[in-house]
């Protein structure tokens, strides 16, 4: 068999006189001249990419199952094509060999490597045999192995398939094969161990269904890993009728299975989100793990207990050896072959990621062409030293990338800052990761329809057939969180969801008629920061206009309660010649709801009115609720008639200052008004925090209950000045983080908050607010929580 050489240097190993060959010379992807450096234009990341064309014109990496490089750093590997467009054109394999500095081609299709040997073995056909190639002996020799089992080559005997992943026991002696053929008429599946020494065939398990994606455990040479790969389709018998339909969207996918060497299997069915897409061993062979759309899931053997290992989209994902980092792709929009990709590097410990490859582009149009599984395939390679992947190009072709991980390690690290201001949330414990907590709750967020809310493990109460300011708000920072954190796959997922409400649920959506509804408009707003849509953005834009809008008649104010009565429809009016909204009721809950939809407007159009108006309604409600003395001065009554001052109200009115002063400029006329009542707030916030750095449901109350919507609220704007200077780190900042992390220990293992209180009107009554009923996953607090998420992640522009 001939090889195809390519490279400057030698194809001869250099040694040295004792005949052992010189690895003290031996290149590396950053310095062999088969490789070109190439950064990232968005992260900054360097990567070194295979010369394009230098084998074919496809040279992508190797199935993310396999190992593409040997653990010495001297050989990887990588696959090939002239033209990956034609499904008749087989696809080769080559190698690069960094000692030599030269890269090699052969028609071995690789199965598996070896990576601390560097023995590469395949599996071939007519006649069948399992071969192997020994790259530090002789790398042109191909040697028999043994025979395929006389089970699948006896006559009569069709094989429509050997393996997907084939991999070896410890000791190198046998592979497992997840087997495919057609008996007697019957297609049959069977997995076990082919044995090198005998050809026979060790047969562990039979399935009635398509099982692939073999892969034995490597550190138990009794236990493997395989799939049903067609899971997502059920068969339904009616009258004697098999009928196959799509498997329903809330059953469970049956597609990941753990075999035994003593014909024992177990699907391990995912709790959390009902599908995997791709599954592996972790290195340690301790566990498995799988991907789906919602995250990187885990299973421990010895415990029986699944987990969340990175709460990001992953297509395909890899492990680092001491399971600390992840290595994931995942598609920009919606999956096809070809599509455009990200790949990810992912710090479990700090909760931090970075993108090697922010956008990986688009192969191909959704066009039918045939694609070989252009998927980025990322993996870790020797010893975590560098992650390899493949790189599209809009061209058609198809590239090979290595890059080296110690810089991905540094920008991942917690490393403590120098400004006090940010230093006061370093090194936050694995579980307030603000990166892991974010993810989780919008991963929470996706798993329910927002106008049917109610997402596993909740106990929220929402109505269905419409989206309240709760969900409005939850949504809005979730799609804050998506961009902030460059994931383009949950921007797309939040933006397609609310598609259908430019459509069909177009119907449902709340009507700019009073201040609990107008606020929806910011939804429509911030999707169209995403989409671009000049439609979503005019309907959003609407809604904040006609908020300022003088009514035609009474019935544009809604009424939704007899108190809202107070302020009169008359008296609404003369505020409204005097520059207030109509909607003006002086409840505090206002005072987010308005400052959300005119600050959406302001990002979304850049026109400053609507910060100057929402700066104006601002101070009056500072003027007339905010209490100048007595011992909550600083807060507020939930209303001027109940003198109670109530979590979660006064959290709406921290929360809103707090996005106001984000955005309001330093010149405003309003901005030191508002300022000095965030501060006294936050001061009075201070006097009544908690030992266990919440606050009370009835805040001026410590020994109340600690309700957790209210403090994820002021905790949020504590995060927000100490991050911006206008509150004193030394004093804020430790309450903000003991905040922050007891907060945290209140999440489920779904990312639902707990001890939320339920909706509440006002009341003067003591104990109606001290026996309000609790939630967990309420979206009143699951908003908040994004909040403080997105306040800890935002980069401040000093």
């Amino acid at each position: 068999m001939s090889r195809i050489v390519v490279g400057l240097a030698s194809c001869v190993a250099m040694v040295t006189l004792s005949g052992v060959a010189d690895y003290s010379a031996m290149k590396t992807p950053e310095t062999s001249t088969n490789f070109v450096r190439h950064v990232d234009s968005r992260t900054g990341v360097v990567s070194y990419i295979l010369k394009s064309g230098i084998i074919d014109d496809s040279q992508k990496s190797l199935y993310f199952t396999i190992r593409s490089m040997t653990d010495d750093g001297r050989f990887l590997f990588f696959n090939t094509c002239k033209n990956e467009n034609k499904p008749q054109k087989p696809w080769g394999t080559a190698y690069v060999d960094f000692l030599t500095d030269t890269v090699h081609a052969f028609d071995m299709p690789i199965a598996w490597i070896d990576v601390e040997k560097d023995v590469v073995y395949g599996v071939r056909r007519n006649p069948d045999v399992i071969c192997r190639r020994d790259l530090l002996v002789d790398p042109d020799r191909e040697i028999v192995v043994t025979k395929m089992p006389e089970r699948f080559t006896r006559p009569g005997v069709k094989v429509e398939g050997y393996h997907t992943h084939m991999t070896l026991t410890q000791d190198r002696q046998k592979a497992f094969l997840d087997t495919c053929f057609v008996e007697d008429g019957k297609k049959k599946y069977e997995q076990g161990l082919v044995n090198f020494k005998t050809g026979g065939w060790e047969k562990w398990t039979e399935t009635d269904f398509h099982c692939d994606h073999g892969h034995i455990c490597p550190t138990d040479d009794t236990l493997a890993l395989c799939a049903w790969e067609g899971c997502w389709k059920k068969t339904i018998v009616t009258n004697g009728v098999s009928t196959v339909v799509d498997r329903p969207a809330d059953e469970p996918y049956p597609r990941v299975w753990l075999m035994r060497a003593d014909g024992s299997k177990k699907c391990i069915l995912p709790e959390e989100f009902n599908y995997a897409t791709h599954e592996y061993w972790q290195q340690d062979g301790k566990g498995i793990m799988w991907c789906c759309g919602n995250g990187l899931y885990g299973y421990s053997i010895a415990e029986d207990r699944q987990y969340c290992i990175m709460p990001f989209a992953a297509g395909h994902a890899t492990m680092s050896t001491d399971n600390r980092y992840v290595t994931s792709d995942y598609p920009v929009g919606d999956w096809y072959r070809g599509c455009n990709w990200q790949v990810m590097f992912y710090d479990r410990e700090t909760g931090k990621i970075v993108f090697p490859f922010y956008k990986n582009e688009r192969l191909c149009e959704r066009d039918g062409r045939w694609h070989n599984h252009p998927d980025p395939h990322p993996q870790f390679v020797c010893h975590d030293r560098y992650i390899v992947s493949t790189v599209n190009h809009s061209d058609g072709h198809m590239d090979l990338a290595v890059t080296p991980t110690a810089p991905l390690k540094q920008m991942t690290a917690n490393v403590a800052s120098a400004d006090v201001r940010d230093s006061c949330f370093d090194a936050l414990p694995v579980e307030a990761s603000p990166m892991a907590v974010g993810g989780r709750i919008v991963r929470q967020f996706l798993s329910s329809p927002p106008d049917a809310y109610f997402p596993k493990g909740a106990t929220a109460l929402h109505a269905k057939g419409y989206v309240p300011y709760a969900i409005v708000s939850t949504w809005v920072n979730a799609l804050e969180y998506a961009t902030g954190t460059h994931n383009a796959y949950l921007e797309a997922r939040l933006a397609d969801l609310f598609a259908p409400f430019m459509g069909g649920k177009r119907s449902i959506c709340s009507k700019p008629d009073h201040v609990d509804f107008s606020v929806f408009g910011a939804l429509p707003m911030a999707v169209s920061r995403v989409t671009n849509d000049k439609a979503t953005r005019d309907f959003g834009v609407e809604y904040a206009d006609t908020q300022w809008t003088r009514p035609a008649n009474p019935s544009a104010v809604r009424f939704l309660t007899e108190s809202e009565r107070d302020v009169s429809y008359e008296e609404r009016l003369k505020l409204f010649d005097r520059g207030y909204t109509v909607q003006t009721r002086f409840w505090i809950d206002d005072m987010y709801m308005i400052i959300a939809l005119q600050t959406q407007a302001y990002l979304t159009t850049g026109d400053r009115k609507y910060l100057d108006r929402a700066a104006k309604e601002m101070c009056l409600y500072l003027d007339r609720l905010q209490l100048k003395d007595g011992k909550a001065k600083g807060l507020f009554y939930h209303a001027p008639d109940v003198p109670f001052v109530w979590g979660r109200g006064d959290g709406w009115m921290a929360g809103g200052m707090a996005l106001l002063l984000r955005y309001l400029p330093k010149d405003s006329e309003y901005r030191a008004s508002i300022m000095t009542g965030y501060k006294d707030m936050m001061a009075a916030l201070l006097k009544f925090q908690r030992k266990d750095g919440l606050w009370g449901q009835l805040v001026d109350e410590p020994e109340s209950w600690a309700e957790s919507s209210g403090s994820a609220m002021f905790t949020s704007a504590f995060i927000t000045g100490v991050r911006r200077g206008w509150l004193d780190a030394n004093t804020y900042g430790p309450a903000a983080r003991k905040a922050w992390i007891e907060l945290c220990s209140k999440l489920d293992r779904y990312g639902n908050l707990s001890d939320i209180c339920v909706g509440t009107g006002k009341k003067n009554d003591h104990q109606y607010y001290l026996d309000r009923p609790r939630l967990n996953g309420d979206p009143h607090g699951q908003a908040p929580m994004l909040w403080c998420v997105n306040a800890l992640l935002e980069p401040i522009r000093r």
